[in-house]
């Protein structure tokens, strides 16, 4: 199979290449190739002008946050402005939130980006740390968690203890979130076909908007083996990574072609 280039190539060019076979020729594209090509396909066109209305909404309908929108990470900043979300905020921030209301705020965050990425496909929502000082808590992207701090802090308590995380173990962390990702984007697609009606380049062309979070998915997957080193290990599992990938686009595809 080609590497990781076809992966992260838009939806509407992996379904092209996804039965194809290739030559060893083809896979000696280079890491910086790789992870080059999938920021500049991945990075989604937003109307800066319907995008300020947007925001501008989001502002009045909301007196707990305050929204803004970044250009360069393509996301909608909230940040907590009242007593009561900010006080929650210094909570998490100190270790003090209940686990029930960080995953309670983690799905209202998610419902929220499934709402902007049917206005604004491809950008995501963050949600900020109490101290504005840049650092994103929590963000999802249509509904699929991109960042979770928690989740880092996790991490890096364990690789304390421990070592850092290996090729292989960031292979199988992503393969879990590439299958929950596609679950998602195979929702939303049934869920907008049964709603509208779309020609075939229309189809291919929702499953490509729909399917940035995977793509996204693997170029965060492929960053972190890249912290390990760029030799031949990380060649091997950032092929074991596009291959694995590439079952998940077939599996929208075939989603796809059934509306055709």
């Amino acid at each position: 199979m080609k590497k990781i280039i076809i992966a992260i190539a838009t939806l509407s060019t992996a379904l092209v290449l996804a039965g194809c076979g290739t030559t060893k020729s083809d896979s000696k594209s280079s890491s910086s190739d790789k992870v080059s090509s999938s920021k500049t396909t991945s990075e989604p066109k937003v109307d800066k002008t319907a995008m300020a209305s947007y925001v501008m909404k989001l502002n009045s309908a909301d007196s707990n946050y305050s929204y803004t929108y970044d250009g360069n990470t393509h996301s909608i900043i909230m940040l907590a402005v009242s007593d009561n979300t900010s006080s929650a905020m210094k909570r998490l921030k100190a270790g003090d939130m209940d686990e029930s209301e960080w995953t309670d705020l983690k799905k209202s965050v998610d419902d929220d980006s499934k709402t902007i990425a049917s206005g604004f496909p491809g950008v995501s929502l963050s949600l900020m740390g109490p101290d504005n000082d840049g650092t994103v808590y929590y963000e999802a992207k249509d509904g699929v968690t991109v960042q979770d701090i928690t989740a880092d802090d996790t991490s890096s308590s364990s690789s304390d203890s421990t070592s850092e995380q290996s090729n292989e173990e960031i292979y199988n962390d992503y393969v879990a979130k590439f299958d929950d990702a596609t679950k998602t984007i195979i929702g939303n697609i049934k869920s907008k076909v049964k709603s509208g009606s779309y020609s075939g380049d229309e189809l291919t062309q929702l499953a490509t908007t729909e399917s940035i979070p995977l793509t996204t998915l693997v170029t965060d997957g492929m960053s972190k083996m890249a912290e390990n080193g760029t030799g031949s290990d990380y060649d091997k599992w950032t092929d074991k990574l596009t291959s694995a990938s590439m079952t998940n686009l077939k599996q929208i595809k075939a989603v796809v072609d059934s509306y055709k």
